[in-house]
């Protein structure tokens, strides 16, 4: 009876957790891909587009001109530490020895080059002008 629930739940649910055929991920980083202009920066908020462009860039190393930011770490030290380390151009934007507030950083990214939002960033506002650029929305100063 022990093993009979565990192999009856596996059996039951199986097809609904297989994911080996789920192409989603794939899919939305072939479009950032597409979409982005060399060495943008990539705001996300939402775990799925943070994951993907995770794998794509570090995982896979394609685009390394790509910068993923997700505006919900930022603020943790660690977060601010990895992206130095693995960004070294956004060293450009550190003062007194820290990256800027998120809102600023947002803002000076727009000044500086191509800047994307690859999901909605749920609680967290730009400011800036939006607009549809293939499978991300291009962020742009007023």
């Amino acid at each position: 009876m022990t093993v009979s629930l565990p192999a009856v739940s596996v059996a039951r649910w199986w097809p609904a957790m297989d994911l080996s055929h789920d192409r989603a991920a794939q899919t939305f980083l072939a479009e950032v891909h597409r979409s982005a202009a060399a060495d943008a920066v990539i705001l996300v908020g939402g775990d799925e587009a943070t994951f993907a462009l995770w794998y794509g860039r570090y995982g896979l190393r394609q685009r390394p001109d790509l910068t993923p930011v997700n505006v919900h770490l930022y603020d943790y030290p660690w977060y601010q530490a990895a992206l130095l380390r693995q960004h070294p151009l956004l060293a450009t934007f550190v003062r007194a020895g820290k990256l800027p507030p998120v809102e600023q950083f947002v803002v000076e990214a727009a000044r500086r080059g191509p800047l994307y939002r690859a999901d909605a960033l749920a609680g967290f506002e730009t400011g800036l002008r939006e607009e549809a650029a293939g499978g991300l929305v291009r962020l742009m100063l007023p």
